[in-house]
């Protein structure tokens, strides 16, 4: 039986994660469900690869709800609630692991959520799906953190909440575990202290 190699990298998506998610509860208080999935994955994938700025996002939303786009961004920036239960945690680790954030998300908005929270400096590494444009849970994606980490897969543990993240990160070998909440945080400390 072979051993793993010593986790390096503690990688954490942002939304759903360190932050509350943003798109699926704003999109879904003003569209019914299916309606608001078809919606949110036909406006936030572009804006998530790069391909739409962030302005033009909150613009085209704002069109679709007959608002402003400063109403649409006051929202957006409203609904992302930092969860403190993660933040100490990677504070607690943050001086023995690398510390990278991962996410799917428009440049601007999320770098000014983390500037707003002065997160900025927690991590070693940020990785924006906007600025690489490439997306979890494209293998492409995390290539790219790899490649620019300069470590292998099984020697990052990533919290992402997404499971299709996290099956593909585990089918390019990552160790990926499905964040859930506090009890997700004490299932990773196990694992570190291994």
């Amino acid at each position: 039986m072979s051993s793993q190699p010593p986790i390096k990298v503690l990688a954490f998506d942002f939304f759903g994660v360190l932050s509350s998610e943003v798109a699926p509860p704003w999109f879904e208080r003003y569209f019914l469900h299916d309606q608001a999935t078809d919606m949110r994955q036909s406006f936030m994938r572009p804006a998530d690869k790069g391909n739409v700025s962030t302005e033009d996002t909150f613009a085209a939303l704002a069109k679709l709800i007959n608002t402003t786009s400063e109403n649409v961004e006051r929202d957006w920036y409203a609904l992302s609630k930092i969860n403190k239960d993660v933040l100490a945690f990677i504070e607690e680790y943050r001086s023995e692991y690398k510390v990278v954030l991962c996410s799917n998300a428009m440049s601007l908005y999320i770098r000014n959520i983390l500037q707003a929270h002065n997160l900025e400096q927690l991590f070693d590494e940020i990785f924006i799906s906007s600025e690489m444009h490439e997306m979890k849970p494209e293998a492409a994606y995390f290539n790219k953190v790899l490649d620019t980490l300069e470590v292998k897969a099984d020697e990052v543990l990533f919290l992402d909440d997404t499971l299709i993240n996290i099956v593909a990160a585990n089918a390019l070998g990552f160790r990926a575990v499905q964040f859930k909440g506090a009890q997700t945080l004490e299932n990773v400390r196990q694992i570190l202290s291994k």
